[in-house]
């Protein structure tokens, strides 16, 4: 059973953008896009000098089935790897207002590339793409934007909140090592590659209506699990 929750959880270990970022972006949604795209590159290229292994990825946000958001849905995922850690920074405009709405990274076992969903991925024609028809393009679910990543827990009630003016944030270090292990353990993926994944936003307020054909995971309304928006994952 999913857990749904119509307030803010503010797990400890997501970090909600402070006011002065929620003040610019009721303003401008890209200004802290653009900022998290600044601090996080600047940050990345910064590491590269003093760890070779550092790599960083950005993701552009861009919407599907705009039927079902009366706004643009866009924004703008980065993921810094560094120091055995993950660090992710997501800034997304446009979405439901007040509603918890699910985000994952999506992507194929077996390491192949992720593409974004054509029109003609609505197999069944009733006007939506919905989770199931994504897969055939994007993989299945692999990891979570909630409050514990690592733990693969995709049901989960600590997915971030959008504002009232339809913006979400994310912002979480992770342990890579962690990650990992719990990557092989559930998928059988021995190495972890994130370029040419997919990042989903999902969900819809409850009352919104979808067609009865449109599908979604067993057990789960599809207003839950539609997709909204998402992006292919690109190293910087």
């Amino acid at each position: 059973m999913i857990l749904i929750s119509t307030t803010n959880p503010h797990p400890k270990n997501v970090k909600i953008m402070n006011a002065t970022h929620s003040k610019l972006l009721t303003t401008s949604a890209f200004t802290l896009a653009f900022i998290l795209s600044t601090l996080s590159f600047a940050q990345a290229q910064n590491q590269h000098k003093t760890d070779s292994g550092s790599r960083a990825y950005t993701a552009k946000i861009k919407e599907l089935n705009p039927k079902l958001t009366k706004e643009t849905v866009s924004g703008e995922a980065i993921l810094i790897v560094s120091d055995n850690t993950l660090s992710i920074s997501l800034a997304v405009k446009g979405v439901s207002p007040d509603l918890m709405h699910l985000m994952h990274i999506h992507g194929f076992i077996d390491g192949g590339a992720s593409t974004f969903p054509p029109l003609s991925a609505d197999t069944n024609g009733d006007g939506i793409i919905d989770l199931i028809e994504t897969h055939k393009y994007t993989g299945k679910t692999l990891i979570p934007f909630n409050a514990d990543p690592a733990a693969l827990v995709i049901k989960s009630d600590t997915y971030p909140l959008a504002n009232k003016d339809g913006l979400v944030t994310y912002q979480i270090t992770i342990p890579l090592d962690k990650l990992k292990e719990a990557i092989k353990k559930e998928y059988g993926i021995d190495k972890l590659e994130l370029e040419n994944r997919t990042i989903f936003i999902h969900g819809i307020p409850e009352g919104q209506k979808l067609p009865d054909s449109v599908q979604s995971l067993p057990g789960v309304p599809a207003y839950i699990t539609v997709p909204i928006a998402c992006g292919i994952i690109k190293k910087l």
